[in-house]
C-alpha cells in the first residue's frame, strides 16, 4: 500500500467511526449537573466534565461528547453557552448512538459553560 492510499485510508477510518452530529433539544427545568473546564486533559487539551450527581459525560476538543454507560445519572440533555451568551441545548449521546455525538465546532471551540439536563 502507498503512504498515501495509508492515508486516505486512515482518514476514511476515522470519519466513518465518528459520531453523528448531536441532535438539538429543548430543556425545562432545573439542571441536573454542572461542568468543569480542565486544561491539560491530554497535550494541548482541554475537557469538559460533569461534576455531580454521578453523571459522567465529557466533551473534548474533539468536539466529540461522550457519556459512558452504565452512568449513574444519565444525562439527557447538554446546553451550551458560547462566549457571547447564545445557548444552544441537544440530546446527550445514548448507548444508541455508541455513547458519542458532535457538537459544531462554531460551539466546541466558543463556550463559557455547560449544564446537564
Amino acid at each position: 500500500m502507498h503512504f498515501s492510499s495509508f492515508i486516505s485510508a486512515a482518514a476514511l477510518f476515522v470519519s466513518a467511526h465518528a459520531g453523528g452530529l448531536c441532535v438539538d433539544a429543548t430543556v425545562t427545568g432545573d439542571a441536573i449537573t454542572g461542568f468543569i473546564f480542565s486544561e491539560g486533559y491530554c497535550p494541548g487539551g482541554w475537557q469538559w466534565y460533569s461534576r455531580d450527581k454521578g453523571t459522567t459525560i465529557t466533551l473534548n476538543p474533539d468536539c466529540q461528547m461522550r457519556q459512558a454507560w452504565p452512568n449513574p445519572q444519565a444525562v439527557t440533555a447538554v446546553c451550551i453557552r458560547n462566549k457571547a451568551g447564545e445557548n444552544k441545548c441537544v440530546k446527550a449521546p445514548t448507548e444508541a448512538d455508541q455513547n458519542f455525538c458532535g457538537i459544531p465546532a462554531d460551539w466546541c471551540n466558543n463556550i463559557d459553560n455547560m449544564w446537564g439536563w
